[in-house]
């Protein structure tokens, strides 16, 4: 690629996404978008469907997102559309995130003559079918860089026969200041329907298939039974959430098993508890584990995908295999009995937190290979 000069003009770069919904894929655009240095790059959203729950604040740094209103099924001349407006806005790179982002944005990158394509993929990819992996092997090959935000993304990536040599892992990052908020544990227990001397077992994260949490609520009967003050707190929304709010009921566990639905005080919530869980069968990173880690969350977490990368079994947490219920239910009992156990996982834990996983080590990481693939010195 011919090496392009922008030291008078600022790199013109897009951000392509499906949705800006509640999610760890666009909270973490919106912290990168924070971060970005604007005397380099001049930055735009293009969203594929329609205003979400994080538009606003996307706005509010003074970025213009465009949208798309893709409806259901796929649509044919939506690349096409899009590749009008990179033309226009005569974009340098578009960086496409997860894999429907890709298939539309990629194509139209392709088309308005955009040659340099970053993809990052956050946990979408498809492999319940030889065509789904096809697809992939295709979108990944229209792209300059494949971003992996684990290991094992990248791993997955290799076994569908993708080029090495277009992988690249940039773990994902979390702002640590603010897991780190002086908090009135009395009051924010209280808020949150819980006594000041229960012991809060907190789970947070998307109500679907993938984050099982059926796995916890199973347990909760067998850990309250061993644990009297045990409360167990749910922090999240999704297409299971009313399911497993009707089997609570029915388990008669209300006033000892909470739904708190989407909140914007998780930091606070976090300290407030004595336990995390993440009863994943299917996790790419683990964005909620590095948020419990650097909040001082002991935690439990399945060991599923890209989650031994952060959590390291009886040194930063304690790893059981998905779906275990009685090895939930064991790590559970030695989290609350085993207090020097509890504060050496605790210290180690936010020793990786602060690390490895950053936001402003991650966006630095984006900015070099945003240069790097443009070729700018």
């Amino acid at each position: 690629m011919k090496k392009q000069n922008f030291q008078k003009n600022k790199i013109k770069l897009i951000h392509a996404v499906f949705s800006l919904d509640t999610g760890g894929l666009e909270k973490l655009l919106v912290e990168m978008l924070k971060r970005l240095d604007r005397d380099f790059f001049d930055v735009s959203v293009y969203c594929l469907t329609e205003e979400g729950a994080v538009s606003k604040e996307i706005e509010r740094l003074g970025l213009k997102i465009r949208y798309f209103n893709k409806q259901d099924g796929i649509c044919y001349k939506l690349p096409f559309k899009i590749a009008r407006f990179l033309k226009a806005e005569k974009a340098d790179l578009i960086h496409t995130h997860d894999s429907s982002a890709n298939f539309y944005g990629g194509i139209a990158a392709r088309l308005a003559g955009v040659n340099v394509i970053l993809n990052t993929e956050h946990g979408g990819i498809y492999f319940e079918s030889n065509r789904k992996k096809a697809i992939n092997r295709f979108l990944t090959a229209l792209n300059t860089k494949q971003i992996c935000v684990s290991e094992s993304i990248k791993k997955d990536l290799e076994s569908m026969k993708v080029s090495n040599r277009r992988l690249i892992t940039i773990n994902n990052g979390i702002d640590l200041k603010i897991f780190e908020p002086a908090v009135d544990k009395l009051y924010k227990r209280k808020s949150m329907g819980v006594r000041e001397n229960d012991f809060v077992i907190t789970n947070v994260g998307r109500f679907s298939r993938e984050k099982n949490q059926r796995l916890l609520l199973d347990a909760a009967q067998d850990i309250l039974e061993v644990i009297p003050n045990a409360k167990i707190v749910f922090v999240g929304d999704g297409e299971l959430k009313e399911q497993l709010e009707y089997k609570a009921k029915a388990k008669g566990l209300a006033g000892r098993v909470f739904f708190l639905g989407t909140r914007n005080d998780v930091p606070e919530i976090l300290k407030a508890s004595d336990c995390f869980v993440n009863c994943s069968v299917s996790e790419s990173f683990g964005l909620a584990i590095v948020e419990a880690m650097a909040a001082g969350m002991p935690v439990i977490a399945t060991d599923v995908g890209g989650v031994k990368e952060i959590i390291t079994n009886n040194e930063t947490g304690i790893l059981i295999k998905a779906d275990d219920k009685e090895a939930l239910i064991k790590a559970v009992l030695r989290i609350r009995d085993d207090v020097a156990y509890r504060t050496e996982i605790i210290k180690n834990a936010k020793e990786r937190a602060n690390k490895r996983y950053n936001i402003d080590n991650m966006v630095q990481e984006y900015s070099n290979l945003y240069k790097e693939v443009l070729r700018v010195a």
